[in-house]
């Protein structure tokens, strides 16, 4: 079981973007399945929505699917409300973050969540294609990165980036983009695109991770 970090914040949701002014963080190791969970932050914002943010790696030497189920839950141990992140595809070595939202939590003091980890993907699952990104990134120290990717592979993809916005090692903020040049969400074969996102957080560093399925 894990303790909420409680901050201020306001979380802003537009479209495929999420961002956040304020995150407080907890240090977390340990493997699932052969994932493993880098850092994890927890926060509350003005609404009483709670956000459960886990960045895991892919220590596997396959492909596989990975979500998220996570608790909210009162200091009793009781739960209040159940929530699942996305599932992501992923390749092995990616780095990429899984994000639980909860609507109803205002008085959680705890949270705790399981990650579910799929390593035998049969031919009605999507194949991961976070090797298939090219990408890199330009931030101009001051709240705004450009993002800068193309489709290196023949395949049709979706692709997605994340900037993790660190102050002294610890996240504070995080932006969610989808990497395409039109609605359809899509890159194609050798196609290149770029994104801009921005923070309010004060920070010092900015990471950018990226994955896709196709």
């Amino acid at each position: 079981m894990k303790k909420i970090r409680l901050a201020i914040i306001m979380f802003l949701t537009l479209s495929l973007l999420m961002s956040t002014t304020a995150f407080a963080a907890t240090a977390s190791s340990g493997s699932t399945k052969g994932v493993t969970v880098l850092e994890e932050v927890s926060s509350v914002d003005d609404f009483g929505d709670m956000y459960v943010f886990v960045k895991v790696r892919n220590d596997n030497n396959v492909n596989c699917a990975v979500y998220m189920n996570a608790l909210a839950l009162k200091s009793s141990g009781k739960t209040i409300e159940e929530a699942s992140s996305s599932t992501i595809y992923m390749v092995p070595g990616e780095t990429y973050a899984l994000v639980a939202a909860f609507k109803n939590a205002a008085d959680a003091t705890n949270y705790d969540y399981d990650l579910v980890v799929d390593k035998r993907l049969d031919i009605n699952d999507y194949t991961p294609a976070g090797d298939c990104i090219n990408a890199s990134f330009a931030d101009n120290g001051k709240g705004t990165v450009d993002i800068y990717a193309s489709n290196s592979s023949a395949y049709t993809i979706e692709a997605d980036a994340m900037i993790i916005f660190y102050k002294d090692n610890q996240p504070v903020d995080f932006v969610e983009v989808c990497l395409t040049n039109d609605s359809d969400g899509l890159l194609s074969p050798g196609e290149k695109t770029t994104a801009t996102v921005g923070t309010t957080a004060s920070y010092d560093s900015s990471l950018l991770l990226c994955t896709g399925i196709r």
